[in-house]
């Protein structure tokens, strides 16, 4: 994921120890800092990050609201 590859050790562990509500708005900010010059696509460093720390949607779910068929 390219945007994962972007962001630095820090700011991937700081992000990994946030709650999925928290890193939403951290990655707002982040990607508005100059270091990422919004070079940061949210939604695949939200599920990567979801991924990464066990916390992504269980496969035949969706995201948005547990329980229903994602296809």
């Amino acid at each position: 994921m390219p945007s994962l590859n972007l962001l630095s050790r820090f700011d991937r562990q700081r992000l990994l120890a946030m709650s999925t509500e928290d890193r939403l708005g951290m990655i707002i900010r982040l990607n508005g800092a100059a270091r990422y010059r919004n070079r940061l696509n949210v939604v695949e460093l939200m599920v990567a990050l979801a991924d990464l720390s066990g916390s992504g949607a269980k496969s035949g779910s969706s995201p948005v609201s547990p329980g229903l068929s994602a296809s």
